[in-house]
């Protein structure tokens, strides 16, 4: 999907920004988040990314691919109509059969779609019409030694769909640990792309759900700032495409 029409200016301008009139294409943004193993984080920064653009007046929407159903759980615990959060709306994967029926939903701006911890055969229908695969990896031993398979796996989103933009994003980052530099430098030794964001490991993206609707909705303004960066880093991305 080609991205001339995509909001640059709106996105780039400071939060006051979000009363201008917004540049809508036929077909909404898809971002994708995506990792073959569990535990990254996947879950929590699809949901926000959705609402920090939610929050400056786009429609958005977030698919649960994930047999796990992590936000599928979320909504159908803490939503009052099982469909909405923080303005987000939750499509259920029942609600479709293929994924190309996604391009058809011009009422949303922006589809966030959450993947399984594994090679799902459900990528080779999401990477084609995916706008930008985001892969979270955290700064750890094991993260470090599946690197290989983090390249491949962006590799496998490039050979589907050779207009798709990518890139990793270290999450649950401890700011003191050499690992954060570590994965950078070998990603980037094979030509990967790695955010210059970096989300920390913070203990309200492990509660939040209880008392409010998306990390917005809270007081840790260090989180919103990192969710908010990561936003900003990827629509920038794409508008230089």
């Amino acid at each position: 999907m080609f991205f001339t029409l995509i909001r640059t200016f709106f996105y780039l301008c400071p939060s006051n920004s979000k009363k201008l009139q917004t540049i809508m294409s036929d077909s909404p943004i898809i971002i994708t988040l995506s990792h073959q193993k569990g535990g990254v984080g996947k879950s929590t920064l699809a949901f926000n990314l959705a609402a920090y653009f939610q929050k400056q007046g786009d429609a958005c929407a977030v698919v649960d691919s994930d047999l796990q159903g992590t936000i599928t759980e979320i909504y159908n615990n803490f939503s009052e109509d099982k469909e909405t959060i923080a303005g987000v709306k939750l499509i259920r994967r029942s609600a479709f059969k293929d994924y190309k029926e996604l391009l058809k939903l011009n009422q949303f701006a922006l589809i966030v779609i959450d993947t399984p911890p594994y090679l799902s055969e459900e990528l080779n229908q999401i990477y084609p019409l995916s706008d930008f695969v985001l892969v979270p990896t955290k700064p750890s031993v094991k993260d470090y030694l599946a690197i290989s398979k983090t390249i491949n796996l962006i590799r496998m989103a490039k050979a589907a769909n050779p207009n798709v933009e990518t890139g990793v994003v270290i999450n649950m980052a401890v700011h003191s640990s050499k690992f954060n530099a570590i994965i950078r430098e070998e990603l980037e030794k094979e030509d990967v792309r790695v955010l210059k964001t970096e989300i920390g490991q913070r203990v309200e993206f492990t509660r939040y759900e209880l008392y409010a609707g998306s990390i917005f909705d809270t007081d840790d303004e260090k989180a919103q700032a990192e969710i908010a960066a990561l936003g900003k880093e990827v629509f920038t991305i794409l508008s230089n495409n």
